[in-house]
């Protein structure tokens, strides 16, 4: 062999060494980009508390799960710093120069907080296009190759009140610390609507920290709460709610409560308050509003125990809607005490004693009641007995002997 085609053969093998240690490296290193073989990664899927929605489809009360978007500034490759700059700001619609403040140092930092769930699969996939930009830098460590790139982690969820003050007190209110039902609604119902079982997956990640979705992955399913739906209507609430606020004002009352039936079936579909609060901005002055009066206030029931005195004579034959009573022209002295109306008139129907509120026809025609009938018929009515209202901490009430 010549002297020239030794030295040609000479140069072709140095060349090919050269080219198998520069593909055994650079296998080496995207293999290594690609797998974990003993990495493995879990995510946990944090289950939600149930909804609770009102009778026309409003959502009251929901769960968010919220997200934080972090990467290492010392991560990111020199020279893409600037793409990873634009991109991310066009992407997230943040300023430059805030971004570029934010990458000064050498740690971790987190670029948003809070995000839902929507943006976070979004910024997810952005992550997936970076690390196909090789924009991060790998770093070696025992033998793997790690590649810490934009980061999307899953924080605490929050319960979220759709409509501020709306519903409240009824509705009631979190414990941030562990979602737990303190007062209302979240309360009673709190073992039906709390989250149930956390879902995750467990499988081998690649250098981007990504799990790798294949046949090895391991997966569970969460199982959320369930959702409650209300009887009541969130249009009619919202109406009655309005005219409370107008009267207290306009009356200068403490509160004002008030509750709608369906006398069809029973069906609460109002029951609302003057004094709400809003359970994300609980201030020392909303504290007094939380007890829901409507269940949880005794008090004398005045003149609409009048109607039931009623029901309860004509239920026992005692009474004709229609007979005429003595009306005393607005004054009637019973024993030591006297008795006025402020509708004064010589007599009127029974039915009329309901229709004015009359003191005088009632105090007459409820005497034909004795003691025994009369207590009977308050127990019927329910008086001294919870009424079962599906909110909690209801007081049953006091009924003297």
């Amino acid at each position: 062999m010549s002297s020239k085609a030794s030295k040609i053969l000479g140069l072709f093998v140095i060349f090919a060494l050269g080219f198998l240690i520069f593909a055994a490296r650079v296998f080496d290193v995207t293999t290594s980009e690609r797998f974990q073989t003993n990495a493995i990664k879990k995510e946990i899927d944090s289950p939600l508390r149930g909804e609770i929605v009102s009778a026309d489809g409003y959502k009251a009360a929901i769960s968010q799960k919220t997200y934080s978007v972090v990467v290492n500034p010392e991560n990111i490759k020199p020279e893409q710093f600037d793409l990873f700059v634009r991109l991310f700001c066009t992407y997230s619609g943040l300023a430059e120069k805030d971004l570029r403040a934010m990458l000064k140092g050498d740690k971790r930092v987190i670029l948003l907080d809070n995000i839902d769930g929507r943006s976070a699969r979004n910024y997810r996939q952005l992550s997936a296009s970076f690390d196909k930009m090789k924009m991060f830098t790998p770093k070696r460590v025992g033998g793997k190759y790690f590649r810490y790139g934009l980061e999307v982690f899953e924080n605490e969820f929050l319960r979220n009140y759709s409509y501020d003050d709306l519903f409240q007190p009824m509705l009631g209110y979190v414990k941030a610390e562990d979602m737990r039902g303190m007062v209302g609604l979240e309360h009673f119902y709190d073992k039906y609507i709390s989250a149930e079982r956390a879902g995750f997956m467990q499988g081998y990640k690649d250098v981007g920290g990504n799990l790798i979705l294949n046949t090895k992955l391991d997966r569970t399913l969460r199982t959320d709460g369930l959702n409650l739906k209300l009887n009541i209507v969130f249009k009619l609430q919202k109406q009655v709610e309005q005219s409370l606020d107008k009267y207290k004002k306009q009356l200068e009352a403490e509160e004002i409560m008030a509750a709608v039936m369906d006398s069809r079936t029973g069906r609460i579909v109002a029951l609302a308050s003057s004094n709400r609060y809003i359970p994300y901005n609980i201030t020392k002055d909303s504290v007094g509003s939380m007890k829901i009066d409507a269940v949880q206030y005794i008090y004398e029931p005045g003149s609409t125990l009048k109607p039931i005195v009623f029901a309860m004579l004509l239920e026992g034959g005692k009474l004709n809607q229609f007979e005429i009573i003595n009306g005393h022209n607005g004054q009637m002295k019973l024993g030591t005490k006297v008795i006025t109306d402020e509708h004064k008139a010589p007599s009127m129907t029974a039915e009329d004693g309901i229709v004015f509120s009359s003191n005088i026809v009632m105090a007459q025609i409820a005497q034909r009641l004795n003691v025994n009938e009369y207590m009977d018929g308050l127990t019927k009515f329910g008086f001294g007995k919870r009424s079962g209202i599906d909110i909690s901490y209801e007081l049953k009430g006091d009924l003297p002997s």
